[in-house]
């Protein structure tokens, strides 16, 4: 306790006497209880809660201010010297804050607006006039909660600084020289952050006010569609300013022609000339969207023709051709739309242009050609205001004369309707993309309505072409004795033969032109070297094997890995085995042409078959040849137009080595694994009949050295 008190007070002496001023001076008594508590306000010893003396009624904050700022005058004249014009800077800064907070405390925000009468019927220009205004009120009310929301963001940073400030303040040691300019900036910044929370409630009462008058706006409109009335002058009226505004756009587009001419002749490398080419551009800009105003002005009266029309019992409407005109004005709304936000970039970047550039100071005698461009900007920026206005029009008018027809029509009829201009509408947003230009090879662009084209044509191709196969095919099998593998072949052949015209006519519907066979060349060519050299190579090679007949779909082939099996396919780039293991191999044509290829049936079908097996030394061979060719005759393979031979082949080291030499069927070709045990095992039945004894591995071992040792 004596140790705060002891702290305490050698905070307090030193600043009294740094500013040669009483801290009673600035003392203020404390409030009654239940009120804000009053704090001693001194600015070389500020408080943490110091803000609460300013936070009283306005009629109490008036004096307050008036004698702390009395206060900091005397104490600022009483600073150094060397301090003293920066703390005028933020005495000055201050004051104005807060002799601004009282004002701004005891000002209310705007009184609101009085009720809109509805009238009993509206024409139709009120109707756009109401449209006009509730656009514009929208606008206002979304720039106010802009201009809130950023006055807001900058209100909390500003607080955000303060108590960054105060928490550096409250570190000084009791008698820096920083503790009076640090506390008057503090002081000067809460005070901008009152008056921004002021300016934030009339802002907000300003919100208020807008949000109900967009509101009563919004109602009366609504109300004003339900309750247009038209006569037979006000159409006469449409129909004559249907003409003058035919007249208008007639003459906006000669006027777009001869600055689109101007613009394009305009060639050249001086600052003048760049400068030159750069207004014109300009002004063909501005002709364009002069052009877009006419275009949607037309298409304005003659809406305001087709609402009176379908809005009177004294005229049959066309509603075909009504709904052709609403197809056609919303067209424009898309179109102009898009061309607005270009137009409107275009002009904002010739701006950029004009003040950073400052071609005014590079060339001096120009000085009336720059403002002419400035003013030409700012020009085209009306017009594609006016332009935004009439194609929000339009697009109201559309909308409602829409719903006039439906109502006309009927419930149901409607709702077709609005089906059928739905899918419509959606319909001309997929054929657009699908005639979008996606890339182009040469001088031809390729759109996805193309590719789809070539898709089909190849599929139809495809399917044609299995059908061909698939006749074929049947043909083959219903003819016995003819050669299948022919008929494969010229599948085959027709298969490539129907794809590669279908790829040429599919990309010519696409617009490539295939006359100019040097550049087909090159393309190919590119294409082997980059990588496609392997299929084409693999291509190459299945062709030659269709047209070699050296490997046909049936027969049963060896390769030099190992692999054995029928050939089933024989593809574009590979040809599909089919092992006895019922094992789908894929071979690359290439190896077929390049590589060592057994083919066990490519000329005979018939295979004459050795089977080894041994007997033991001093068997009968005739009785071994009796038993062997009995085994072949159990064997259903055995051909039986070719005897079966028994050769000795060799003389083994345990057995005296046969083999069984026989001609086996076709069937048998293609199974060499199962023939081969079948033969073994009927053999090995009919020696064991015979007696004849298959013999094992033997030795024969002499010891001689070592018994005559032991006799000896």
């Amino acid at each position: 306790m004596l140790r705060a008190i002891g702290l305490s007070i050698v905070i307090c002496v030193p600043a009294l006497y740094a500013g040669n001023l009483n801290a009673q001076d600035l003392s203020i008594a404390p409030r009654e209880t239940g009120a804000a508590q009053s704090v001693p306000f001194d600015p070389n010893d500020l408080r943490p809660e110091w803000w609460r003396y300013f936070d009283v009624g306005a009629d109490e904050l008036g004096p307050r201010i008036t004698e702390v700022l009395s206060n900091l005058e005397t104490i600022v004249s009483a600073a150094p010297r060397s301090q003293q014009d920066q703390l005028r800077d933020t005495l000055e800064r201050l004051t104005i804050n807060l002799q601004a907070l009282p004002k701004l405390k005891t000002q209310e925000g705007p009184s609101r607006l009085p009720l809109r009468e509805l009238q009993k019927t509206y024409s139709i220009d009120q109707v756009l006039k109401l449209n006009r205004s509730v656009r514009e009120a929208e606008k206002q009310l979304s720039d106010l909660r802009m201009e809130v929301d950023g006055k807001v963001e900058a209100t909390k940073a500003a607080q955000r600084r303060v108590d960054t400030d105060m928490a550096a303040y409250l570190e000084l040691p009791p008698m820096s020289a920083e503790r009076l300019p640090n506390s008057l900036r503090i002081i000067a910044g809460r005070a901008a952050v009152a008056v921004a929370q002021e300016q934030i409630r009339l802002l907000n009462a300003n919100v208020e006010i807008q949000e109900e008058h967009a509101k009563q706006l919004n109602e009366e409109k609504r109300a004003a569609l339900e309750h247009v009335a038209t006569s037979t002058e006000e159409r006469t009226l449409f129909e004559k300013d249907i003409g003058t505004a035919e007249q208008d756009l007639e003459k906006a587009r000669d006027e777009l022609r001869a600055e689109q001419y101007r613009a394009v002749g305009l060639v050249g490398d001086t600052p003048r000339d760049k400068a030159q080419e750069r207004y014109r551009s300009q002004a063909a800009l501005r002709a364009a969207a002069k052009e877009g105003l006419a275009r949607t002005f037309l298409a304005i009266t003659r809406a305001k023709h087709d609402w009176a029309a379908v809005n009177s019992e004294e005229v049959q409407v066309d509603v075909d051709e009504a709904r052709q005109r609403l197809k056609e004005w919303r067209l424009i709304v898309e179109e102009k739309s898009a061309a607005l936000q270009q137009w409107r970039a275009a002009s904002e970047r010739e701006l950029r242009s004009l003040r950073s550039a400052n071609e005014e100071a590079a060339y001096p005698a120009s000085e009336d050609h720059y403002k002419q461009r400035l003013a030409l900007v700012e020009e085209t920026f009306a017009v594609t205001q006016r332009l935004e206005d009439r194609l929000a029009d339009l697009e109201l008018l559309s909308t409602r004369i829409s719903g006039l027809i439906a109502d006309d029509r009927g419930f149901l009829h409607s709702w077709f309707a609005s089906g059928e201009g739905a899918v419509g509408n959606i319909w001309e947003k997929i054929w657009g993309w699908f005639k979008a230009s996606l890339f182009k090879v040469g001088d031809t662009p390729v759109t996805p309505l193309g590719l789809l084209r070539v898709i089909v044509i190849l599929t139809i191709a495809f399917w044609l072409s299995r059908l061909i196969r698939h006749a074929l095919d049947r043909i083959a099998a219903r003819q016995p004795g003819v050669d299948r593998s022919a008929f494969y072949t010229v599948g085959r052949l027709v298969h490539y033969l129907i794809l590669i015209v279908a790829l040429l006519i599919g990309l010519s519907s696409i617009g490539l032109d295939f006359t100019n066979l040097a550049f087909v060349a090159g393309a190919l060519g590119v294409g082997i070297g980059f990588g496609l050299q392997s299929i084409v190579s693999n291509f190459v090679s299945g062709l030659i094997l269709l047209f070699e007949r050296s490997l046909k779909v049936g027969d049963y082939v060896e390769l030099d890995s190992g692999v054995t099996g029928v050939v089933r396919e024989i593809n574009v780039r590979s040809t599909l085995i089919n092992t006895n293991d019922n094992i789908d191999i894929l071979v690359p044509n290439s190896e077929f042409v390049s590589g060592k290829l057994i083919n066990w049936t490519l000329r005979e079908t018939n295979r004459r078959l050795h089977v080894p097996f041994g007997v033991a030394y001093g068997t009968d061979k005739d009785l071994v040849r009796k038993a062997a060719l009995e085994a072949a005759q159990e064997v259903s393979f055995t051909l039986q137009e070719r005897r079966p031979e028994v050769w000795l082949v060799e003389f083994g080291d345990s057995s005296l080595d046969f083999e069984l030499v026989v001609w086996v069927s076709p069937d048998a070709v293609v199974k060499p694994g199962a023939i081969q045990a079948a033969y073994l095992w009927e053999i090995e039945t009919s020696l064991k009949k015979h007696g004849i004894e298959i013999p094992f591995p033997q030795r024969d071992l002499h010891l001689r050295s070592g018994f005559q040792k032991l006799e000896s």
